[in-house]
Parts: structure tokens; sequence; C-alpha cells
């Protein structure tokens, strides 16, 4: 069953008579805490207001640029014979009760700025970084000139531009091991109160960074929060993490390990690493006979997903439980639109497997399938997938972004006169090795791709005149995607989707446009320094200080524009939750950035969370044991007090705008003046209370109803 959970801020939930803050989840109009109910989950009190009348009813807030939603407007129902009976009333008024749901939901919207620099305390934002490193190509080198100081201190904020050496260039006596956070392949991080571990894994070995949020005092003077390498022990033959993935239920860490082609998953005691950074084997399954594709493995609830080429070179997802081998069901990739590229995810919480693909020979979108594994398991059924508009920031910077080159690619080429789809090659030789049973990689290159080396197993290469289905085609080192998923932790139905490091966040339920996205205006790299018409002059002005310290009038260097430390170089992006704050960490070469903040401040709410609701299904059973016509008519009064109370709550409207060149709901206009005649929603003096008068009165509620709707979607 795929689960729904949120976080409340206290205005929804009581528990014990006092307000609740925190995560809860919904099963059978109950509210119970933590994320997914278990043996230690405790049922909350609702509130009579809409918010929490939306959560039981398990409502999404996805209101984005367009028409798509979740929350729609319904019709009335009609009795066949025009009769006034108990069904008919109660279900219209379900009906109404509903819209007005609906109303309220279209209200609650989703921060447009995924990376919300505006609060730019070092508590919250920031990012820790290094400049006058070994890199540094002015005069003045770390040892060097006395008046071009080192930078020692790492932590910086966001208010300025920032001149920033990759991490390749520090010093390793005073800064060990901070070097080999640039040549991270794999990340995880770990977040606390104060701080976090961030964890990465390169080529040859695995190392844990603690940092604090920020300065903090000790003793009564400050620490400054700078990035310290701590040590790991040994826990395999080469002590790499691979592909880590945490699961904080469970409280393990899986990390996949490839030996000659074989695919296991190491399962790590999360909790001992959380607490010591030792690593405590728990357990070493075999995933798989076939070769894993791109590292491309999920784990849920029960069961681990992975994809997977089998001997002929077909591309499937297997299925199996999570601490066992047998698989026990497979999907073809051949059966998701023959695509030329797929990316799994699998939610740790309720098993929701998310495919993304990549359709042939189309740039501008993707397609989300979305399979309940326990319910695949009963019928088998794959549902038809959503469409992703992708989105591609404006290159400010004017570079070329760096692409995944551990793809499993099909190259349409000729070699030994053979003319075909050769696959799977590789840009990176060590993921050709990783395929092979000898840990093998040869080369091949193509008259059609003078220059470009591939590479493949020995043992493992297919050549034929039809494309394969999910493997990429390569077009050229800079059409290659690099593509990632995961899961929001605070929210049931947001994913962050990663596309060649345009980053934003989409919602399950509607997906197709951006929710937030990640304004790199927000990261504060340096601007454009033009030689020919700059107005920057380079260190030109010093400026001795009282204690021999000096000052220029700006940090830039000749070689700032050439560093990939200096723009958009992504390595990884997390979203990690503590307690009641959610926090985004960026690593860029020579940056890694926080941003901290409360998650109930995430969504903006237009109309008032703790707006109360009126409406109550209690009169019901009492509508025809007295008398009806004062019954219906409390019961309308109260619908139509609540949807005047959310229509004028609305002091502004939701309207797509620019946002960073992306069109997303980050504007407003003042909502349409609606005329409403009260009278119209009573029975009149000389009026019987029959079915058509009541009929009548349900009407006009609907067309209020339908009105503020339009004037909301129009916009």
């Amino acid at each position: 069953m795929i689960s729904y959970y949120k976080f409340t801020g206290g205005a929804a939930f009581t528990l014990s008579g006092y307000d609740y803050s925190g995560y809860f989840n919904v099963e059978d109009g109950r509210a119970y805490t933590e994320r997914t109910r278990s043996s230690t989950s405790i049922e909350l009190s609702a509130k009579r207001n809409f918010l929490a009348y939306c959560f039981l009813n398990k409502r999404e807030f996805d209101n984005v640029v367009g028409h798509t939603t979740t929350n729609y407007i319904s019709g009335l129902e009609y009795s066949p014979r025009n009769l006034l009976s108990n069904d008919f009333l109660r279900a219209n008024f379900n009906i109404l009760f509903e819209n007005n749901l609906s109303l309220y939901s279209l209200s609650q919207l989703n921060n447009p700025t995924f990376f919300d620099a505006r609060n730019n305390t070092l508590s919250t934002t920031g990012f820790f970084g290094l400049s006058s490193t070994t890199i540094d190509e002015r005069t003045g080198k770390p040892t060097g000139d006395p008046s071009k100081p080192n930078d020692v201190v790492m932590i910086k904020d966001t208010e300025i531009p920032y001149q920033i050496d990759p991490f390749l260039g520090a010093d390793k006596n005073a800064f060990p091991d901070i070097f080999e956070l640039d040549n991270a392949n794999q990340s995880f991080v770990e977040t606390y109160g104060d701080g976090f571990i961030y964890t990465i894994s390169t080529d040859t070995r695995s190392i844990a960074f603690s940092a604090n949020f920020g300065s903090t005092s000790e003793n009564g003077r400050s620490k400054v929060g700078n990035l310290k390498a701590l040590t790991l022990l040994d826990f395999n033959d080469r002590n790499v993490f691979r592909n880590i993935v945490e699961d904080k239920t469970a409280g393990v860490s899986y990390s996949l390990d490839i030996q000659h082609a074989v695919p296991f998953v190491d399962i790590i005691d999360a909790n001992i690493y959380r607490s010591c950074q030792t690593i405590k084997l728990v357990d070493r399954i075999k995933i798989s006979e076939n070769r894993v594709v791109n590292n491309n493995i999920g784990y849920g609830n029960k069961f681990k997903a992975v994809l997977v080429s089998n001997e002929s070179g077909d591309l499937f997802i297997e299925i199996s439980l999570k601490q066992e081998s047998e698989v026990l069901r497979t999907i073809a990739i051949s059966r998701l639109g023959n695509p030329e590229y797929v990316k799994i995810a699998l939610r740790s919480v309720d098993d929701l497997l998310v495919i993304i693909t990549k359709p042939v020979s189309n740039i501008r979108e993707f397609k989300l399938y979305q399979i309940d594994l326990e319910d695949y398991f009963l019928t088998g059924k794959i549902n038809n997938p959503k469409t992703i508009t992708r989105i591609n920031y404006n290159n400010q910077f004017a570079y070329d972004m760096p692409r995944d080159t551990s793809s499993s690619l099909a190259v349409l080429g000729t070699n030994n006169n053979e003319l075909g789809y050769y696959y799977p090659l590789f840009l990176d030789e060590s993921k050709a090795k990783e395929m092979s049973k000898g840990s093998q990689a040869s080369k091949l290159n193509f008259p059609e791709y003078p220059g470009v080396d591939f590479y493949f197993s020995p043992d493992y290469v297919f050549l034929g005149r039809d494309r394969p289905a999910g493997y990429q085609i390569y077009r050229g080192k800079t059409k290659i995607l690099r593509l990632d998923i995961s899961f929001a932790q605070y929210d049931s139905n947001l994913i962050i989707l990663n596309d060649n490091e345009n980053i934003s966040e989409r919602f399950l339920t509607n997906p197709t446009n951006a929710v937030s996205v990640l304004p790199r205006v927000n990261l504060m790299f340096p601007p454009n320094l033009l030689f020919d018409d700059t107005n920057y002059k380079f260190d030109s002005v010093h400026i001795q200080q009282p204690g021999g310290c000096g000052n220029f009038n700006n940090q830039w260097k000749f070689n700032t524009n050439l560093l990939e430390s200096n723009r958009a170089s992504l390595k990884s992006v997390h979203v990690d939750t503590f307690e009641d704050d959610m926090v985004l960490y960026y690593q860029n070469i020579g940056r890694l950035y926080y941003n901290r903040r409360k998650v109930n401040g995430k969504t903006l709410s237009l109309v008032s969370k703790d707006l109360r609701c009126f409406f109550t299904e209690d009169l019901f059973d009492d509508i025809c044991s007295t008398g009806i016509g004062i019954n219906i008519n409390t019961l309308i009064q109260d619908i139509l007090r609540d949807t005047i109370n959310i229509n004028n709550s609305y002091t502004q409207i939701p309207k797509g705008g620019e946002f960073f060149n992306h069109e997303i709901l980050n504007d407003f206009k003042i909502p349409p003046a609606i005329n409403v005649n009260v009278r119209d929603y009573y029975f009149h003096s000389n009026e019987s209370v029959n079915y058509l008068s009541v009929n009548r009165v349900f009407s006009k509620l609907f067309e209020l109803q339908k009105a503020i709707y339009d004037s909301i979607l129009s916009s």
C-alpha cells in the first residue's frame, strides 16, 4: 500500500491535549505519529479545521502551473425518481464538503525556491570552500607573499560571491583529506542537531567528514565549523562504499559491491556508523546472476529492485526480497515504451517503485511510471506513465556541464565493416571493468566518432541492427544524461530530480511541471570577469590594517572563471531531515553547501492553516428523526459559511510567473469579486422542503464553488 505521510507544525492535530508538531501518517481516516504506522505509533486527535480534514482525506496540495491537479470540483448527484432521500442528501452534502476541501487545498503551495538563501545566518545557510590554495595563479602562494594571507577558514556565507579554488588544491597538512571531496563518486549524509557527517567514496577509498552549521561557542570562545576528516575502519578489501543507500527505518545501510561482474550488497549497521563512523557488516547478499547496469539499485520496505542485463544484453528490473537473492518478479524494459534510458528508485517506507524513462529522440520529456510492488505482485499491471517536462537552466557562465560518463551506451557505428549498435560501451574504463568477469576492459573506436575512446568488457559486448531498449544512444559527450531520483523524507508526494544538474522538485501525483527549482544565483558564484572590458582590477587596492592584516577591494584572480569551483560543477544533492529541520546539501567542485530550514515553513499557505470548518456530518443521523427542514438549513448554512470563508481568505490567488527562467507558481493576483445573494441559499417562505427546492439550493452552492474554483485555476 502506498504511504501517505506529511509534516505538521501543530496546526492540524493534538497529542494528549497539546499541539502535535512532527511527522504523521494516515490510515483509514485516522492520523498516527511517525511516517509509517508501527507498534510505537500513537493516534492523533484532529482539530476541526480544513487542514486536518485535508490530511485525513489524504489530500495532496499539488497545485502547479497548468490545469492538472488532484483537487477537482465534482458535480452533484441526482435522484432517479426525484425523491428527497437520506442517501441523496448525504451524497450531495459530502460532495459539497469535498469541493470545499479542494478549494482549500489549492491554497497550499510549495516554496518555489529549493535552495533558499534569503536567511544568511551561518547557522542556516552557508558553504565550505577555500581560496589561496596551491592552485592559486597569483604571485602569492599559500606559503608565499604574506600580504596575501591564506584562506584558512573554510566556512562561508551566501551574502556575496566568493572566489573559491577546487578542494584538490587544499594544503594536505592544514586540511587532511579535504582534497578527496573533488574525487567523490558517491556520497551520503547524516544530520545532527548542530552539524552533520558527510561521507564520500572515491575510486579507492571512503572518507567521512564532520562539520558544524556555522560557528558555535565553546568555553566562551568562538569555534569555527570547519570540515574535519574522520577515519573509517576497513570493512572490505577496498574500503569503498558504492551506491550507498540508507534505510533509516530499518537502521541499516546498503552498499553495492561488484567483484568480477558479480554483484553483492553489503548490509551495514547504520546506527553504529552514525555514532562512531565505524563499519559493522551485518550481512552480505548476492544480488543477481546478471550484470547490474549503471549501479542502479533501490531498496524498499520489503523488496529491492535492480536494473540488470541478461546474457542476451536485454535489460530487466529484477525484484526480490531485501535480504534474499531469489528473484521473484521481473519487468522487461521493453514493456516501458521501448525507451533509450532508464532510472529506477524504490521508497523504503512502502515499496513504491518509480521508473523514469527517456523516449527515443525526445529531449524535452521524460516518462514517469509508479508501481506499488505489493499490488504488482497481485495483478502484474503497470499503469500508464505520466509526463515530466524537462527544465534547463540558462547557461550564465558559458561552460559545458559535466555528464555521467559511467552510463551504459549503445553506439551506432562501424567496426570491421560491420555497421550496427554496439553495446554496452562506456566512456569510463573502470565501469567497463565492473561488467567484466575478469575485471578487464578493451578499447573500441569508430570512424563516426574520431578521437573518442569507448571501453567494453571483452566477454560481454553485443552487436545488433536494431536499437536495444534501455541503452542510451551515444550522440556526443555533451548529450550524455545524468539523472538521479530521490524521495523527499518530509512529504510522500514529493521527489527530487537531478537532470544534468537541473535540480527540481516534482509532485508524484502531478509531476509534469516543477514545484521548486534550484536557483543558481543563490549559490553566489563569481560573475564573468572579462579581460577586454571588465570593471574588475585583480587585487588592485591593498589597505594595511592594524595588526598587519591586509584587505583588498576584491578577491578575484586571473583564473577565477577557469576554475570549476566558480561555476556549477555538481557532484551530488542530498535532502536530509532532523527532527523538524529539512537540510539541503549541494556538493560542487570546491564547495559544499548546506541550507537548513523548518519543514513546516516549506509550504506557503494562502489561506490560514487554522481556518475552522463548520460543516459536520453529525446532523445526518437526525435529519429524518426531527425537523428535516431545520436540519437541512443548518447543514446548508455551514457549507455556505465554509465556502465563503475560504473565498474571503484568498486575499491573493497563485499565479504562474517567471522564476529564474522557469514558469512556476510564484506570482499572485487579487481574486475577482464574487457576488453572493444569501437568500438564494435558503428555502423561500412560500416554498416547501422537497426534492426540487433542496436541489435548487444545492445547485446554487455548487455554482458558487465552481466560480471560486475557476477563478483560482484560470490564473
